[in-house]
């Protein structure tokens, strides 16, 4: 299933309780049935499949199972919106003509008659339902927003696909949804309005929303709510001080993206989010406040800067002046530059800019593995860092890299796996206790600058005694690749599996080549680059050659499946290109899970995909002997693949190495040396 398709869901089951939380209740004494194609707790609907099919609000098939993956009709939302709103009894007909063969004393028929009664659906047109045809995104946040008794939102539709006309129930509806947290679109600033959605999604956010609903209806049924607790995570939101006073907000110029009012509400929202990552803000931001400008002269910089002396962000990406989320996203990124401070100046690292983006973008980190922005799965920083000590060197200085992604994405992926490993449970008090730490440094030795033996003493204290993969925060810190600024002088080819949507079930592929002189990287622009994807045993999935742009980048370039793979096993990727009559190749991983199975920033899995010393897949183990973890499934060993379900901060142990399980999944290629 797609991501496009799960965010419909979210749009319509968030949307339709609104109103309604009442007429269900966790106090059920009936048992749910098992549904034979939701076995797995690991999957993100499991939960609500459940507790929708408990309360009786979906019934499943007579086969014995729910329809997963099953496109969810017209008629059926409304049949899931009445029984959960309590099969409220309607009176009257209906004009629909397609509906006439329901029976009037059916389930169907009154759903029906109470949606159109009530206002939630008007039909296809002024005689049709079309009760088989399928839901879409578009008219489902309609019927959402009904539901919802139409209330107001603040702010201006930006999808680009979204040119409807203001005050009509589509452009209020999308508005509402997205200025809610409902709906974020999607990266490319579209909501794609007419994309279906299936039952399980639609299950997991009406799910959801009925315990938004229990909350917001101050519902003290604590152990109910906690039996059906959705497992996102809520840290920010739990941590963040209502009472803090927020340092104020200057907004300057005149090609904003939206109305100030949307840009001071962010600026209250995140910065006490960020406040919970970083800790308290530079008094200079506090007695000064903060400056955020957009204008012509700006622009004109096709660069987004900021200028701690005086506290202003400048935004000049051409793409923030019409995309509020971009908008936004880039806001916060400069601002978490100049949040540490002294004297007016931004405190800084001695040792490379990867680790200063790598700080500002770990609370981007956060913020997305909370469901509040879209951001790179942090599950798959190790096969990021297979690329190697010398292929992956952190950035030095802006201008260094032809393409600086993946620099950036492992600095932050970095810095997320201290975080998540090291804090107190239920926190992300860590890197704050570090930026603290360092801020007081550089207070006591009037310096804005802290060098990389300060850096490491004081992470180490921090920690006080906890290890990362059995070393010392600093140790660990400074063995990844990104720590490396001082790579040598070559020509490289380095390829990765889809690291951004879908991990798991998208066999996508993206590639760098470069050549490095003197510390600066050029791409190999025009190059062309042959890539082949190979299952567990070996056998050729599919290949295909493209052109590096000229940045020495092809990404996220699919890869068509010929041959058959095993759902849970492990694929080789392998890159090809040649530079002056020199072949370079490159090999990394991936792995296929299950099309129902995403791997999410809540998953307790740790993959291990099992290579040989000559980088081919290992499929002879029978068993792995593995220390820590609550569970290890060893069933997909002859796909090259072991999973181990672990908690958050504990450590597992095979084949003589140690790692532990930050927030999310982890992925490590090890090679099985038993």
């Amino acid at each position: 299933m797609t991501k496009k398709t799960r965010l419909l869901a979210i749009i319509m089951a968030l949307v339709l309780g609104l109103s309604m939380a009442a007429g269900v209740s966790a106090d059920t004494d009936g048992e749910a049935p098992v549904f034979n194609d939701v076995q797995k707790e690991s999957l993100y609907y499991y939960k609500p499949v459940y507790w929708a099919a408990k309360e009786g609000i979906a019934k499943g098939y007579n086969d014995g199972s729910f329809g997963v993956g099953d496109t969810l009709t017209r008629k059926d939302m409304m049949l899931f919106l009445w029984r959960y709103s309590g099969r409220p009894e309607c009176d009257g007909e209906l004009p629909f003509v397609d509906c006439a063969n329901f029976s009037k004393t059916s389930d169907t028929y009154k759903a029906l008659v109470w949606g159109y009664k009530n206002g939630i659906t008007r039909g296809t047109d002024s005689t049709h339902f079309s009760p088989y045809d399928p839901v879409n995104r578009k008219d489902a946040m309609i019927m959402l927003y009904r539901v919802a008794g139409k209330p107001s939102a603040e702010g201006v539709l930006s999808f680009k696909d979204c040119n409807y006309d203001e005050g009509t129930d589509t452009y209020n509806s999308i508005l509402w949804g997205s200025s809610n947290g409902i709906t974020k679109g999607y990266a490319d600033g579209t909501f794609a309005p007419k994309e279906d959605c299936t039952r399980e999604q639609v299950i997991t956010f009406l799910y959801r929303y009925y315990l938004l609903a229990s909350e917001e209806a101050g519902d003290d049924d604590t152990d109910d709510k906690e039996k059906y607790r959705d497992p996102d995570i809520h840290i920010l939101k739990d941590l963040a001080d209502d009472t803090l006073e927020v340092p104020e907000l200057i907004v300057e110029g005149d090609k904003w993206p939206c109305d100030e009012s949307v840009l001071q509400e962010a600026w209250e929202k995140y910065y006490r989010y960020m406040y919970v990552v970083y800790g308290p803000i530079a008094d200079d931001l506090i007695e000064q406040g903060l400056t955020w400008r957009m204008t012509e002269e700006t622009l004109a910089e096709r660069v987004n800067e900021q200028y701690p002396e005086e506290n202003l962000i400048t935004m000049g990406i051409q793409v923030a002046s019409e995309d509020v989320k971009q908008c936004i996203d880039g806001l916060l990124h400069e601002t978490g530059h100049i949040w540490l401070q002294n004297n007016n100046e931004a405190l800084q690292f001695d040792y490379g800019q990867w680790i200063w983006e790598a700080q500002t973008n770990l609370f981007e980190r956060i913020v997305a593995a909370e469901g509040e922005r879209e951001c790179a799965l942090a599950g798959y920083a190790d096969l990021i860092e297979y690329a190697g000590w010398e292929a992956l060197n952190g950035t030095v200085t802006d201008g260094d890299k032809a393409y600086r992604s993946f620099s950036d994405i492992s600095g932050s992926f970095a810095l997320y796996y201290l975080d998540t490993v090291l804090s107190t449970p239920g926190t992300y008090d860590y890197w704050q206790k570090v930026s603290v730490a360092r801020t007081e440094y550089c207070k006591a030795h009037n310096c804005s600058e802290t060098n990389r033996e300060v850096l490491s003493q004081i992470m180490d204290e921090v920690a006080n005694g906890k290890t990362i993969d059995g070393m010392k925060p600093s140790e660990w810190l400074f063995s990844r690749a990104v720590s490396n600024i001082n790579g040598a002088d070559g020509t490289y080819l380095t390829v990765f599996g889809n690291y951004q949507d879908s991990f798991g079930i998208d066999m996508r592929v993206t590639a760098y080549g470069f050549t490095r002189k003197n510390g600066k990287e050029t791409g190999l622009s025009g190059n062309k680059v042959t890539f082949k994807l190979y299952d567990a045993s070996g056998n050729m999935l599919g290949s295909e050659t493209a052109t590096l742009e000229d940045n020495g980048v092809i990404e996220k370039l699919n890869v068509d499946i010929s041959g058959s793979i095993n759902d849970y096993s492990a694929v080789r990727i392998t890159a090809q290109t040649t530079v002056n009559g020199v072949t370079y190749t490159d090999t990394n991983y991936t792995l296929r899970t299950a099309e129902d199975d995403i791997i999410g920033a809540t998953d307790n899995r740790m993959f291990f995909i099992l290579i040989n010393e000559d980088e081919t897949i290992n499929t002879s183990l029978t068993d792995v002997a593995v220390e820590g973890g609550y569970n290890v499934d060893t069933s997909h060993l002859k796909d090259g693949l072991l999973i181990v379900q672990a908690e958050q901060g504990e450590s597992v142990t095979l084949f003589g190495k140690t790692y532990s399980k930050p927030a999310g999944a982890r992925t490590i290629p090890i090679v099985a040396e038993q």
